[in-house]
């Protein structure tokens, strides 16, 4: 028998945060799916059900036929009831049990109604109309094990429900034949139940395999996004610095690189910031290395809140920073970030409790002024800043080629 197809409908949690179980997942799936079926089933049943009222009518009691055909179009009005409630739920997995024992109480209805044409119509029906209802009843019984069998009690309760009242009647009707006829009813009654319970295993099996497969998916899924959490780690490791996250000197010079490509292209300049803080090592060794770094902090944030987010600012070791100021215009422009960055800095820190007054010395490289050699411009902003910090520090200072004192 080939597995059906079946369509995953995930669960979401109750409001209480209870979580929902694989086994109660695939639960509501399978009772999903015979919901979603059974409207074909009902309308199936039912077109059959006026065939027999038509085929029985003025040949067996009008009365008993009547009545059973008006039960029949009762039940199968509280069915597709229930399945159209039951789609217009929004949360129907927290009513599982619910819905379940209302689906099996509809399919024990819908049994009894066949049931009942085997014991009020096959023993006043004449050979041909007893072949008709047998049919009928065998053919109805066979579709609703696909259609049933993913809620097993559903599927039990109305082949019980339909075909026993047969079988019953059978007995008691003193011929062989129908002797023969009716353990052959009964054979059949035995071959669907078992088919059923092989349906709702294999419907089982697929439901559960599927969900297998989506918790692969969401692992897989997982699993991908730490990779690449891990990945951009260790890609901000080996291009930014542990302590205060900005550039280091690796990604300085792809940077300064780039961009004095970028400015070569443009016909504009480019500024190069040597910063060294003065005294630093004091700090590092009256205080200790933890204050030492706190302070690279508070700094670290002044000369973000400074700059442009464009502007690219880097460690390049201890208490030595690089910015590289990118799309300027006038070398004088530089200077006046200068003074910001000198003022800023000599403010007032307080870390932990200690008041700290530093103070920093700035070289200033020019591109391509200066040189249009990165390295070069790199060692001339570097030359400038140690002008400055021999003579005292807390300063700034172009390449004396580019401006006399």
């Amino acid at each position: 028998m080939s597995q059906p197809h079946v369509t995953i409908i995930q669960a979401q949690s109750p409001e209480n945060n209870i979580p929902i179980s694989t086994s109660e997942k695939i639960e509501f799936s399978l009772i999903h799916l015979v919901y979603k079926q059974a409207a074909l089933g009902l309308l199936t049943s039912f077109f059959c059900s006026t065939v027999i009222f038509i085929g029985l009518f003025h040949h067996v009691s009008e009365l008993a036929l009547l009545t059973w055909y008006g039960f029949t179009i009762v039940v199968t009005l509280l069915r597709t009831l229930l399945i159209t409630v039951y789609f217009k739920q929004e949360k129907k997995e927290e009513r599982i049990r619910f819905w379940k024992s209302a689906f099996i109480f509809g399919a024990a209805l819908g049994g009894i109604s066949w049931g009942l044409t085997g014991c009020l119509f096959f023993p006043e029906a004449n050979s041909i109309q007893q072949t008709l209802v047998v049919l009928i009843l065998a053919g109805t019984a066979a579709g609703a094990v696909p259609i049933l069998a993913g809620i097993l009690w559903a599927a039990i309760v109305f082949l019980t429900t339909a075909l026993f009242p047969l079988i019953i009647t059978l007995l008691y009707m003193k011929n062989d034949i129908n002797v023969l006829f009716d353990m052959t009813v009964f054979v059949y009654f035995s071959y669907l139940i078992a088919l059923s319970l092989q349906t709702h295993k294999i419907l089982k099996s697929s439901v559960g395999l599927q969900f297998e497969k989506l918790a692969l998916l969401h692992n897989l899924s997982e699993a991908k996004d730490q990779l690449q959490d891990i990945n951009a780690r260790l890609e901000a490791a080996a291009t930014h610095d542990p302590l205060t996250k900005v550039a280091n000197r690796n990604l300085f010079i792809t940077k300064l690189e780039a961009a004095a490509k970028k400015t070569k292209d443009s016909k504009k300049m480019l500024a190069l910031l040597y910063i060294d803080l003065d005294n630093f090592k004091m700090v590092n060794d009256i205080y200790g290395h933890h204050i030492g770094d706190q302070l690279l902090l508070v700094l670290v944030e002044r000369l973000s809140n400074i700059c442009k987010k464009e502007d690219l600012i880097a460690r390049l070791g201890g208490d030595e920073f690089t910015i590289i100021l990118e799309n300027i215009i006038n070398p004088y422009d530089v200077a006046k970030i200068c003074k910001r960055i000198c003022h800023s800095v000599a403010t007032l820190v307080e870390v932990n409790g200690i008041k700290i007054k530093i103070t920093a010395s700035i070289g200033i490289s020019i591109f391509p002024i200066d040189s249009q050699d990165v390295d070069q411009l790199l060692s001339i902003a570097d030359k400038a800043m140690y002008y400055v910090k021999e003579r005292g520090g807390n300063n700034y200072r172009f390449n004396v080629e580019l401006l006399t004192e």
